[in-house]
């Protein structure tokens, strides 16, 4: 076996590696007892805390010594058989998840009992059947399904045939018309079958179901409740790491000794470990799995890189600050290791290819080639470095990212890419421009020279000076036409995004042939479209992409925020009053710790709002930018904020399809539930009355 790390980082946990998985014993044997008591249950939790991990290193190796114990320990209990299912992201060629499920649990051949019954019981529930009568009686069905929430990407019938077959499986009951059938037979095959027999088809299916979903997702399953009235009832939450936990998933696997490591045993000196705890913990002490394990594997790689350094001094990883940087530059510290030649293809496979919707998604195994140019070493090398992971579904091996927890950061570097694209662009087509111009200019200084020539000759080819002369005024109006008309076309192409850049290259291009017909209508049809719009004053302040803007009640002030994390506060002249920079920015003010998406004034002026990807509503002063106050509002992202008109509350819109009503002092009014998922957007009307929201 290959060495392995100690910390998977961006990964889950697998099956093998039940030794170093630290942290989870207690809710490992609360999910067991569960498990043992319950048919179904369902295990949920943030992205990010560990749910696959609790399952592939805590469950099913308690599965494994648990089916190695019977029968001397548990003689009346079954011996469990897992399958684990999961269907992926929907695909054009996605097979039906009924079709994937029959495919795990069936067994060949028919049994002789079920001879002549094939039609009368649904396929799904009739192929565990089939698998009961194949076994010895002594077998238990647990079905996993991870990462449940990926069913409802496919087509709504689909989904709801699924329902119907999951829960002939969940009531634990023989089907009417099976049983009818089976009654029937008996009758007619009185003294050539044995009542034994009939018995064995009439009872009952022992299956136990295991759904894992993100909790933002949990309110899907509400559309099972139709089919499987209990399907809520058994729930099982996996939180955050306390600091307890988070303490023991950090030391214990570091101490352990084996060859099958990649590094030496090392340990974390008291004041690391203590920096550590406190730069992952949120303001409740909690701590993200996901987060420990990329921090901790970085960590370990430093052990590999000396291995005679076996304790971990703060002074390693830069303190609060270089942990903050080892988390949130993950993606390109990985990216940077990739030969530059190749690092670009790597990018658009990650950011274009699996990144679908802004969401995770999967590319089916060959097309990493054929449509975006990955070669067999630089897909080593993404697997390598933990960014992809290769998965087994339905649809073969598929390539996808190693976590959810990977999307916003990948996410963000993709829009820094375009804007990066975007202005060396511009800087092309300016020098393009410019080079033009300087060749025009070289032309006319030998022109002139020419002129001067042809003047002292003309005694001698005063009809060839006049001749020559002609064509070149004719070439030189050619080229004069052929740059303006360039520009023109240039200049039509970018009015789509920027009006008013459009107009001052259109003009640009008359003054260069001011004859030209094509350019004269170029600038016309931009001046005098209804849609164009110019603006007379920029504002630069943010560096990248601008994501809010509002003015004050009174309209004297302009608020701003981006995803730098930058809130500032402007004069409508373009003079900056003041800002707040993010908390990874080194700024005093306790700025946001993630994008900025939203922000607004309150009803009197006096105060903003803003919130952002960390969850996070705040705030703050008009007059000097102080932070009056904050709290966390959602369990996930938060898309938007409004003022209600004539009161002092707020309506804050999260991506996890909830908007809440609020005081200013953090005071929960109201939740609703839009069922928009991935909310965008709120808006409150004139009077305060209605809330209206947009989703994706």
């Amino acid at each position: 076996m290959d060495p392995q790390y100690r910390y998977p980082g961006t990964r889950s946990f697998e099956r093998k590696e039940a030794d170093v998985f630290f942290g989870r014993e207690g809710d490992t044997q609360q999910l067991w007892r569960l498990l043992r008591l319950e048919q179904l249950v369902v295990l949920y939790g943030k992205s990010g805390l560990g749910k696959s991990s609790l399952i592939n290193a805590g469950i099913l190796p308690l599965v494994d010594r648990f089916n190695d114990r019977l029968p001397e320990e548990e003689e009346e209990a079954d011996r469990l058989a897992i399958e684990e299912i999961r269907f992926g992201a929907f695909q054009k060629d996605s097979r039906h998840p009924l079709e994937v499920l029959r495919g795990r649990v069936a067994a060949e051949p028919l049994a002789p009992l079920l001879a002549g019954l094939e039609q009368e019981a649904p396929p799904l529930w009739l192929a565990c059947k089939n698998r009961q009568l194949q076994g010895d009686g002594q077998e238990t069905l647990l079905l996993i399904f991870d990462q449940f929430e990926e069913l409802f990407t496919y087509p709504e019938e689909q989904v709801r045939e699924f329902k119907e077959a999951l829960a002939d499986l969940a009531q634990a009951t023989t089907p009417t018309g099976f049983r009818r059938a089976v009654f029937e037979k008996s009758r007619a095959a009185a003294g050539q079958r044995s009542k034994a027999d009939f018995r064995e088809l009439l009872r009952p299916l022992r299956v136990k179901i295991l759904l894992t979903v993100r909790s933002d997702r949990l309110s899907l399953l509400d559309q099972f409740t139709t089919h499987i009235p209990n399907v809520l009832v058994n729930l099982f939450e996996l939180k955050p790491l306390d600091r307890l936990q988070a303490r023991a998933a950090i030391v214990e696997p570091a101490r352990k000794e084996s060859p099958a490591f990649l590094s030496p045993p090392f340990a974390f000196a008291d004041e690391a470990l203590a920096t550590i705890l406190n730069g992952l913990s949120n303001d409740k002490g909690e701590i993200e799995s996901f987060q420990l394990q990329l921090l901790c594997q970085d960590l370990e790689q430093r052990v590999i890189r000396d291995p005679q350094d076996a304790i971990v001094e703060e002074a390693d990883f830069g303190g609060a600050g270089g942990i903050q940087d080892i988390l949130q530059n993950y993606y390109e510290r990985q990216l940077s290791g990739i030969p530059d030649e190749q690092r670009l293809v790597a990018r658009r496979f990650i950011e274009e290819g699996l990144i679908v919707d802004g969401r995770r998604g999967a590319v089916v195994a060959g097309a990493e080639q054929s449509r975006f140019g990955v070669d067999p070493a630089l897909l080593r090398q993404l697997l390598d470095s933990r960014l992809i992971r290769a998965e087994t579904i339905h649809l073969g091996k598929i390539y996808e990212l190693s976590h959810d927890t990977l999307v916003d950061p990948v996410l963000r570097s993709y829009r820094l890419r375009q804007e990066e694209e975007k202005r060396l662009e511009i800087e092309r087509e300016l020098a393009e421009e410019k080079r033009r111009r300087q060749e025009i200019q070289k032309r006319r200084r030998r022109a002139r020279l020419f002129a001067i020539l042809g003047f002292t000759l003309f005694a001698l080819a005063a009809v060839a000076g006049i001749l020559a002369l002609s064509k070149y005024r004719e070439a030189e109006a050619a080229r004069r036409k052929a740059s303006a008309s360039a520009l023109a076309a240039r200049a039509w192409e970018i009015y789509r995004t920027d009006h008013t850049l459009a107009a001052r290259i259109a003009e640009a291009a008359l003054r260069i042939d001011s004859a030209n017909e094509e350019v004269r209508q170029t600038l016309s049809r931009i001046i005098n479209s209804p849609r164009t719009s110019f603006y007379q004053l920029a504002f630069a302040g943010h560096d990248f992409h601008v994501s809010d803007a509002a003015f004050s009640p009174d309209g004297q002030l302009i608020a701003s925020v981006g995803f730098d994390q930058k809130l500032l506060l402007w004069e409508p002249s373009g003079e900056l009053r003041w800002q707040v920079l993010g908390k990874n920015r080194g700024d005093a003010q306790p700025g946001h710790g993630g994008d900025i998406t939203a922000v607004t004034f309150t009803t009197d002026g006096q105060q903003l709002v803003t919130v952002g990807a960390d969850r996070m509503i705040k705030v703050w002063e008009v007059a000097d930018g102080t932070l009056v106050r904050e709290w966390e509002g959602h369990s996930g992202a938060i898309e938007a904020v409004e003022v209600v008109p004539g009161t002092p509350w707020i309506v804050t819109g999260g991506r996890e399809g909830t908007a809440i009503v609020w005081t200013l002092e953090g005071t929960e009014v109201r939740r609703l539930l839009t069922g928009s998922e991935g909310l965008t957007d709120v808006v409150v009307s004139a009077d305060g009355r209605y809330i209206l929201t947009t989703g994706r």
